[in-house]
Order: C-alpha cells, then sequence, then structure tokens
C-alpha cells in the first residue's frame, strides 16, 4: 500500500513507493499548483511600515505607502511644489530674456522671454512680426522709437507724414539698411524704401533717374 493521491485522494496501487499522486493527471496539477506557489513567493516585496510623520512642505500629518518607502511628502503636489522651489534655488529666480537679455523672472518651462517680446500671436500677430524685424536688424523698440522723434515722424526721404505713402493704413516706418554692411540708415515710407530696393542702392542709377526726369521736364516745356 503507497498511501492516497494527494490531488484526488484515490489509493495508489503502483510504481515508487515514494509517489504522491495516481495518475499523470493529477501529477501535472500538483506540479502546476507548485509552480503558482513558488512563482508568486518569488515577486512578494518586503513591505515595511513607516511611522507616521509631517510632510515637510504642508506640515500634514500621514500615513507613508509601505510601497514607497523613500516617501517623504504627503502628495504628489507638495512632491511638485518641492521640487520647484529647490530648482529656482538651484537656478535662481530670474535669467536674462533669451531675445534681449533683460532680467525676467525665470520659466518654468522653456525659454524665459521678457513682457516686451513677448507677444501673443492669436491676438497681435502684426505685433509678433515687428518684433522679429527689429531683432533682425539689431534695433529695440526704443531704438526704433528714437528715429521716428529724431527725423520728426516723416519720411528721411520725400518727408510725408505717411508711412504707407497712401498704401496700407496703418503701417509702420520701413527701415532702410545697408545690404552689404546691415547697418541701419534711417526710416522711409514704404514707396521710397521700394523705389531703392527696385534700383538695387545704386547710386549711378538714381543720378541717371535724375537727369531722366529733368531732361524730360525740359522737353516737355519746349
Amino acid at each position: 500500500m503507497y498511501g492516497n493521491c494527494e490531488v484526488c485522494g484515490s489509493a495508489i496501487t503502483s510504481g515508487r513507493p515514494s509517489r504522491k499522486t495516481c495518475s499523470a493527471t493529477c501529477h501535472d496539477a500538483r506540479r502546476a499548483e507548485w509552480m503558482h506557489h513558488y512563482n508568486a513567493s518569488r515577486y512578494v516585496k518586503k513591505q515595511t511600515v513607516k511611522p507616521d510623520q509631517d510632510c515637510p512642505q504642508c506640515g500634514v500629518r500621514f500615513s507613508p505607502n509601505p510601497k514607497a518607502p523613500r516617501q517623504v511628502y504627503c502628495s504628489r503636489n507638495c512632491t511638485y511644489i518641492a521640487s520647484q522651489a529647490a530648482k529656482v534655488a538651484r537656478r535662481g529666480a530670474t535669467t536674462g530674456c533669451y531675445k534681449c537679455g533683460v532680467e525676467t523672472p525665470r520659466a518654468k518651462a522653456g525659454h524665459t522671454v521678457c513682457a516686451d517680446c513677448k507677444v501673443d500671436p492669436r491676438t497681435n500677430g502684426y505685433g509678433r512680426e515687428r518684433a522679429r524685424t527689429l531683432r533682425r536688424y539689431g534695433i529695440t523698440q526704443a531704438d526704433y522709437d528714437a528715429m521716428v522723434e529724431a527725423q520728426g515722424n516723416r519720411c528721411a526721404i520725400c518727408r510725408t507724414d505717411d508711412p504707407g505713402r497712401g498704401g496700407r493704413p496703418g503701417a509702420a516706418w520701413s527701415i532702410d539698411h545697408c545690404h552689404d554692411s546691415m547697418a541701419v540708415r534711417g526710416l522711409l515710407c514704404s514707396a521710397c524704401n521700394m523705389a531703392l530696393g527696385l534700383l538695387c542702392d545704386d547710386v549711378d542709377a538714381l543720378r541717371a533717374a535724375i537727369d531722366y526726369l529733368n531732361s524730360s521736364r525740359m522737353t516737355a516745356v519746349a
């Protein structure tokens, strides 16, 4: 007599005396149950119960999570606030604007931009384009305003007070610059700026145009 099967309880009548099951089916079932308990015991984490403690950020008394032995703060919000404060203390609360260099409160993410350089494209797309134009010529809005005041708010060539010269209403003065050195020469109306551009800033071509106009006037008078 070998004993009874540990799976179904039937009597074991053959095989080795150390057999624990009566058939191959019971043997497989016993082995599957043993493997299940073995694998489950391998992945059981040892959970240490920590005593209640005070949150360093908000001061609330809380019970740490047994699955998080390194938990310091009571919630994710307190953890985020503390990490941001540590980042500010490490990097500083202010930094230079990446466009103009003015000292500005540091942004949480991305580039830090001051209020003068930051323009919302959804509400003021023209202002954003204007700021980009000023940066391209290496001047600030203060430099532009000083040039407008120095020229008496008039075109440097034709002396008109209309920047658009009868074209686009509300247009700004065109920034005229040397195409070789990129140095700003002055502010022009759109018509004068276009004329210089079409003649490629060629002094000889401009003189020839003046001579042509003078000769045509004399011919018309005669």
